[in-house]
């Protein structure tokens, strides 16, 4: 089956899924954006969808505060070279993602006209409480477009299915091979690592507060791993090396910028647990790669990714922007080096069990078809 997928960039949450797509056969392109400075390009090289002069235009006339974000959010496509380069792969099926913003909600209506099966992808809840606007998406996409809906929460089990035509297919990552045998706390240092971009919402601040309080009776370390891509990055950067001054932690806490893709597995494997402070996250692909590589974890209540916790397990969540819940959960985690053993081989299984790439091309391949029934359903006299 050929697979071409359209996104803002090519996110690290999209490496295990293509490489599991290749490796059972299937043809897989990728069309974005724009480029992030830390992709991985090991297993395919993604297009760039070319936007129109009209867009350059647009956002001169706007008050844009990301240079890098603003062409996913309003960007108008070239629809002629997009029409071209689809007829060209002739795909049977287009991923898609963020259709409510313009330059992937004009690629979707395009390639619908064209007659493409297409795909929806989102970071909202299978699971929800039903609302007009929620109601008028899934009537709009599902029903009058006949798209199919992928996401990778699965949301609250006391609410209600959102749609037939919404599928949860689970965030995946590649399972390393040689987790089972490595080693924790040595010489009984805790090593914890934790990974987002420099941006205010990821709480590196909040973060080092929670982590200042531990870090004097307990041999404990911090890794802080971020992309530095922008000049707001470099901001927030600047504002963590001034804190961790402040607080008096040059020695407790390590900095890394703009790690490659490739070198971040052993930087998992050489800590024991993994925290991600950060607030309204639709869902940290690096919780789950953290997991994979046999780290206990730690994330806020409003990370999507949470739901992946099983708490008291595997892990901890705390209550969002809260310094002294963080810190309290942090306090449970790193109470012993066996805790932290046994919670990172737990987590672990998990990640084997519910999050391996392998299981992926079945899934997807599963609500594909499930679009494709539909398609030739309404074409049936």
């Amino acid at each position: 089956m050929k697979i071409l997928f359209i996104a803002p960039r090519f996110h690290t949450n999209q490496i295990g899924v293509v490489k599991a797509l290749l490796e059972a056969g299937h043809v897989v392109r990728f069309l974005t954006i724009i480029r992030g400075k830390t992709e991985d390009h090991r297993y395919l090289t993604p297009d760039l969808l070319p936007l129109t002069s009209f867009s350059r235009r647009l956002k001169s006339g706007l008050d844009t505060r990301s240079d890098l974000l603003w062409p996913t959010l309003w960007g108008v496509p070239q629809l002629h070279w997009l029409r071209d380069y689809v007829r060209g792969i002739c795909p049977d099926a287009v991923i898609i993602r963020n259709p409510n913003k313009v330059p992937f909600f004009l690629s979707l209506i395009l390639i619908r006209l064209m007659g493409y099966p297409v795909v929806v992808y989102t970071q909202g809840p299978k699971r929800r409480p039903k609302t007009w606007l929620s109601r008028l998406a899934f009537s709009f996409f599902l029903d009058l477009l006949n798209c199919a809906w992928i996401t990778p929460i699965l949301g609250n089990p006391c609410d209600p299915p959102s749609h037939p035509c919404v599928h949860y297919l689970p965030s995946v990552v590649e399972i390393p091979p040689s987790v089972e045998q490595r080693s924790y706390t040595p010489g009984g240092l805790i090593r914890l690592i934790s990974i987002g971009k420099f941006i205010t919402r990821k709480n590196h601040l909040l973060l080092l507060e929670a982590f200042a309080l531990l870090a004097k009776p307990r041999p404990i370390h911090l890794t802080i791993v971020g992309e530095v891509s922008s000049l707001d990055h470099r901001s927030h950067l600047e504002q963590v090396e001034r804190r961790l001054l402040k607080l008096g932690l040059s020695t407790k806490v390590t900095v890394l910028t703009n790690v490659p893709f490739e070198s971040m597995s052993d930087l998992y494997l050489n800590h024991d647990a993994f925290v991600i402070p950060s607030s309204k996250e639709r869902l940290s692909v690096s919780l789950v790669e953290a997991m994979a590589h046999g780290l206990a974890v730690v994330a806020s209540t409003s990370n999507a990714a949470a739901g992946y916790i099983q708490v008291g397990w595997n892990g901890y969540i705390f209550r969002e922007d809260d310094v002294e819940d963080l810190r309290e959960k942090l306090a449970k985690l790193t109470s012993s080096p066996q805790v932290i053993e046994v919670m990172g081989r737990r987590s672990f299984l998990l990640a084997r069990k519910y999050h391996d790439c392998k299981t992926y091309p079945t899934l997807l391949i599963e609500a594909i078809a499930s679009t494709r029934a539909r398609e030739s359903e309404r074409l049936r006299p």
